[in-house]
């Protein structure tokens, strides 16, 4: 029997009211539903990372709690992610930067920077002026080496 039948059978018996039930079914359908809860955040996840979607595979993979059966596995991969998603970054932002676009370098070097470290930024890449080619190739580098 799947989790879903499970938790659908124990909601039809919970519709009964039988007052010694009550209590232990309701536990059983929070359990199963987080269950559930859990089985489709991972399977997000999955579907996220073979799809090369890295952002949204971090973010799915970090709400498995260490709980879940599927902790160890998914934080397995959400290495894997990290990794597979910070070299995406720092290809597109040396792209860039050969380009001698370094504020769009900057810009994908904190684009990866909120996703790695939670939110967290490095500055506006645009408080920089433009046609200061050293500090902006100093800036790309620095970006660069926080990600790392």
């Amino acid at each position: 029997v799947s989790a879903s039948d499970a938790l659908e059978q124990l909601q039809t018996i919970l519709k009964f009211n039988v007052p010694y039930l009550t209590d232990k079914v309701s536990k059983h359908i929070t359990e199963l539903t987080q269950q559930l809860d859990v089985e489709e955040i991972y399977n997000k996840a999955q579907q996220a990372y073979e799809a090369g979607n890295y952002a949204d595979a971090i973010t799915y993979y970090s709400q498995i709690e260490s709980t879940s059966p599927h902790y160890s596995d998914a934080q397995e991969k959400l290495e894997k992610a990290r990794e597979k998603y910070k070299q995406q970054y720092l290809d597109e932002a040396a792209a860039l930067a050969k380009k001698d676009d370094y504020v769009g370098a900057i810009d994908k070097l904190n684009d990866a920077l909120k996703i790695l470290k939670g939110g967290k930024t490095v500055g506006s890449s645009h408080s920089v002026i433009p046609g200061r080619k050293r500090t902006l190739q100093q800036a790309v580098r620095n970006r660069r080496q926080e990600i790392d």
